[in-house]
C-alpha cells in the first residue's frame, strides 16, 4: 500500500534541500541521473555558440551545418530528461515519496511557451494545496515544456537550414532563446530529482532507477537529405 512521505512531515524548503548533502548511494544515483542530460547539454551549448558567432560573422554555410548537428544533440539532452522527469512521476505515484516543490517562475523563461506555462503552473500552485498535487502538475509542465520548445527548435533550426539568406534573422533569435528555457527546464529538474531523492527511502533507489531507464516515446522527425549530402 502506497503511503505518502510528504515534505510537510520532513519540514524542510527546496532551499534546505538543495543545500544539503545527500548519503553516498543517492550521491550516486543523482550524478548518474543527470550525467546523459548534462553531457549532451554542453555538447549543445558548445556547437550552438559557435553557429551564432559563425552567423555573426556571415559564414552561413558552415554555421548552418552546425545547426543541423545541434538538432541531434538536442535529442540526446530531451530524452534523458524527459525520461527523468517521467520517471519521478511515476514513482512518487507508487511509492507516494513526496519532496520539496516550488512553482515555477516565469521570469525565469524568455519564450513564450516558457512563460506561458510557468505562469499557469505558478497560479495553479496557490489553488492546489496538496504537495503531491503540486509535485505532479509541476513534473506534467515541465515535461511539455520540454517538449514544445523541443518541436519549436526543430522548427526553427529546419527554418535556418532551408534559407540560404542571410537577413533570416527570427529563427537564429529563436534558437539562442529555446536553448535558453530548455537549460531552465534542466535546472528545475535537477532541483527536483536532489529534492526527491532527500525524501526517498534509499530502499527504493533501486526501483527508481529502473524507472529512469525506461524509453519514452521519440518524435518522428523527417531527414532532410539536402544538407546531409551538403555535410558528407
Amino acid at each position: 500500500m502506497r503511503q505518502d512521505k510528504s515534505a510537510a512531515t520532513r519540514r524542510k524548503s527546496v532551499k534546505e534541500d538543495w543545500i544539503s548533502w545527500l548519503p553516498p548511494e543517492k550521491q550516486k544515483t543523482f550524478q548518474w541521473a543527470i550525467h546523459p542530460c548534462e553531457t549532451a547539454y554542453t555538447m549543445l551549448s558548445i556547437t550552438l555558440n559557435e553557429a551564432l558567432s559563425l552567423q555573426a560573422q556571415g559564414s552561413l554555410v558552415r554555421a548552418n551545418l552546425l545547426i543541423f548537428n545541434t538538432e541531434e544533440l538536442l535529442d540526446r539532452m530531451t530524452n534523458p530528461l524527459l525520461a527523468l522527469l517521467a520517471g519521478m512521476n511515476s514513482h512518487g505515484r507508487h511509492f507516494g515519496t513526496l519532496p520539496s516543490v516550488a512553482a515555477l517562475n516565469p521570469e525565469f523563461y524568455r519564450s513564450e511557451t516558457g512563460q506561458r506555462a510557468a505562469t499557469w503552473n505558478a497560479l495553479l500552485s496557490h489553488v492546489l494545496l496538496n504537495d503531491r498535487s503540486r509535485l505532479f502538475h509541476k513534473l506534467c509542465a515541465l515535461s511539455n515544456i520540454v517538449e514544445e520548445l523541443a518541436g519549436e527548435y526543430h522548427d526553427a533550426a529546419g527554418q535556418i537550414i532551408e534559407s540560404s539568406a542571410a537577413e533570416e534573422e527570427q529563427p537564429w533569435a529563436a534558437v539562442e532563446i529555446l536553448h535558453y528555457d530548455l537549460n531552465t527546464c534542466l535546472r528545475e529538474a535537477i532541483v527536483i530529482l536532489k529534492c526527491f531523492l532527500q525524501a526517498l527511502p534509499e530502499s527504493e533507489l533501486a526501483a527508481l532507477r529502473i524507472e529512469f531507464a525506461k524509453p519514452v516515446p521519440k518524435p518522428v522527425r523527417h531527414a532532410r537529405p539536402g544538407i546531409l549530402r551538403a555535410s558528407s
